[in-house]
């Protein structure tokens, strides 16, 4: 099993954010609303298509990759990761040639460089097919499970349906959609570090309101959303166990 990474934060949230162009009714702030199946569309595909962050002079919001949920039409594409302190001069973190519409991710740190902080971060889409139609979008700063999941853990697909059960005990049942992956996941041996990070994560989405992207046990990309409440043993303690349970959203 691979290990966990959850994307929580995003710069669009709390940065000023302009875009190549609009489409009337699939605005700019679909980009970052959390609604997954809501797709901000631009108004061309001349040329290089932008969506830029601005979190101003002070802005302190660490970055360190790019998540674009599933349903884009952005294959064929190759979407560029770049940050600026400026606006003028831009330094390349990471580029992608789209190979289809599912999800996908820039993941520049680890392994490809460190976390940037910079008044400028944008999202430059090149060689667009048609204009760009995107649900969300992510400039986010990873955590990663420091150590492979631990047992006992399961992931899975869950079904949705509602059972009915008659007076005289006699059941059936209708499926509602389609199944849902599920997950739980113990997280073992936390140090100090990481238990902070992970904390950060939580207040990012405030408290589990919000869903976000994750990179599953199997490296898989979904959109979930988290349905325990983590609560961190108080310190001097050194290491801590976690559970995540998790669940698919769409």
């Amino acid at each position: 099993m691979a290990r966990i990474v959850i994307y929580g934060v995003n710069l669009l949230e709390t940065a000023t954010v302009t875009v190549s162009g609009e489409v009337a009714g699939k605005p700019k702030e679909r980009l970052f609303d959390r609604e997954i199946g809501l797709f901000y569309q631009d108004t061309s595909n001349t040329g290089d298509r932008v969506i830029k962050a601005n979190q101003g002079g002070g802005g302190t919001q660490a970055i360190d990759g790019l998540y674009v949920g599933p349903g884009h039409n952005l294959s064929g594409s190759t979407v560029y990761l770049e940050s600026s302190p400026d606006d003028a001069v831009w330094t390349p973190r990471g580029n992608l040639a789209v190979p289809s519409s599912a999800a996908f991710r820039i993941k520049v740190a680890p392994g490809g460089g460190v976390p940037w902080t910079t008044q400028y971060t944008r999202v430059r889409i090149a060689s667009a097919p048609a204009p760009p139609s995107i649900g969300e979008a992510l400039i986010s700063l990873s955590w990663t499970a420091p150590y492979h999941v631990s047992e006992p853990g399961s992931q899975g697909l869950e079904p949705n349906i509602r059972v009915h059960r008659s007076t005289s005990g006699k059941a059936w049942a209708a499926q509602r959609g389609e199944p849902a992956w599920r997950a739980e996941y113990l997280i073992r041996d936390l140090s100090l570090t990481d238990r902070s990070g992970l904390e950060q994560v939580y207040r990012d989405l405030d408290g589990g309101a919000k869903p976000f992207a994750i990179e599953d046990a199997d490296a898989v990309l979904r959109w979930a959303r988290l349905l325990n409440a983590l609560r961190f043993p108080a310190v001097p303690r050194y290491n801590f166990d976690i559970r995540l349970d998790l669940q698919e959203e769409f």
